[in-house]
Order: C-alpha cells, then sequence, then structure tokens
C-alpha cells in the first residue's frame, strides 16, 4: 500500500467520522426540536382538559342553580297549597260544627225524638 493510497484512506475516513459528526449534531437537533414539540403538545393537551374541565363545571354550577330555583319554586308552592288546606279545613270545620248545631236544635224541637215510640 503506497502513501497515498494510505493518505486517500484517512482522508476518506476523516470525512466518514466527519459526516457521522455532522449527522449526529442535525439528531440532537432533531431530537430537542422534537422533544420541545412534546411538551408544548403535552402543555396544550393539558390547558385544554382544564378549559374543558372548567367548562363542565361551569355547566353542572348552572344545572344545580336551576334545580335550587326549580325547588323554591315547588317550596313555596307546597307551602301556598298547605295554607289552602289548613284554609279549607277551617272552613270544613266551621261548616261541621255549623251542622252538629242546627242537628241540635232540631233534635230539641222535634217532639219525636227522644220518643221511645218513634
Amino acid at each position: 500500500m503506497s502513501f497515498a493510497e494510505i493518505r486517500e484512506r484517512a482522508h476518506l475516513a476523516a470525512d466518514g467520522v466527519k459526516r457521522r459528526r455532522e449527522r449526529e449534531g442535525m439528531d440532537t437537533w432533531l431530537i430537542v426540536v422534537i422533544a420541545i414539540a412534546a411538551v408544548l403538545v403535552v402543555a396544550l393537551a393539558l390547558w385544554a382538559l382544564s378549559r374543558t374541565k372548567n367548562r363542565q363545571l361551569r355547566e353542572r354550577r348552572a344545572e344545580a342553580a336551576e334545580h335550587r330555583e326549580q325547588a323554591e319554586l315547588q317550596q313555596l308552592r307546597a307551602r301556598e297549597r298547605e295554607a289552602a288546606a289548613r284554609d279549607e279545613l277551617e272552613r270544613a270545620e266551621t261548616e261541621r260544627e255549623v251542622a252538629q248545631a242546627h242537628a241540635r236544635r232540631a233534635d230539641e224541637l222535634d217532639p219525636d225524638v227522644g220518643d221511645p215510640q218513634r
């Protein structure tokens, strides 16, 4: 092997090492870019998930508020109906008392009431 051949092989080997280093440098750069992109994608996904959860919480709070409002309205209606029922009961009791008073008076006036031959 001549000196020129050895020099040529050494030069080719140096070029190969140089190319590998360039490729490794590019690979490292590419890995850094991919890692940064992955971090950004994860951060964006977490942000979107957070926004979705917050929106769902707002919707659930609004739905709960609607249910509370409906419950208050129904409780108000129930109290009104209870009051009306108490008033109606009082009127019924008063009418029963008046009817009983009339029945007693009728018994007092009727000559046949209390008569054993009736």
